[in-house]
């Protein structure tokens, strides 16, 4: 049987993909760890914008309303910032399974 070099490119991409996901799938500490930063980063962005509410109160309207606002901004940035490092992370993996720091 014949294979063609698209059927070969197919194959080994699917293959990668393959690899790919077991591989992040075994990375349960790094995903704790990712989740456990991104929480700490809303946090503390949550406690700040509380703070610069409280210290300049002429930049919000009511600090009640505001407090939700900064909830809401915070949920978003755990969100991306956890979605960033995962990102990051699976790139690097993939470029070093792609021996792209070969020498």
């Amino acid at each position: 049987m014949k294979i063609t070099k698209g059927q070969l490119r197919k194959i080994i991409a699917e293959e990668k993909q393959k690899l790919m996901k077991e591989s992040i799938a075994d990375m349960a500490d790094f995903e704790n760890m990712i989740d456990d930063f991104a929480v700490d980063v809303a946090d503390m962005f949550q406690t700040k914008m509380l703070e610069l509410s409280k210290e300049e109160p002429e930049l919000v309207g009511s600090y009640k309303s505001f407090n939700e606002e900064a909830f809401r901004g915070a949920q978003l940035l755990e969100s991306k910032v956890a979605a960033a490092i995962s990102d990051a992370v699976a790139e690097v993996e993939a470029m070093l399974h792609n021996g792209s720091f070969a020498r």
